[in-house]
């Protein structure tokens, strides 16, 4: 016989789907810092910067002063 003497079920409450998620968002979250880690340490390792490039040239050589009032 059961001991619960009310018309109320006893709702189950199951951690395991909370507990998956958070494990999910945990090795998630490892796995970036691990990946932006490697990154980091391949930059150092490399030089990988990013340098001007040097023409000997003014830069911005796009830029003209044009007068279209004079024919």
């Amino acid at each position: 016989m059961s001991t619960n003497l009310t018309a109320e079920p006893i709702p189950e409450t199951s951690s395991r789907p909370k507990g998956r998620i958070r494990r999910v968002l945990k090795r998630v979250f490892y796995l970036i810092l691990v990946l932006i880690g490697a990154f980091s340490i391949y930059a150092w390792a490399t030089g990988a910067r990013q340098e001007p490039i040097e023409t000997g040239e003014p830069h911005m050589n796009s830029l003209r002063l044009v007068d279209f009032t004079k024919r």
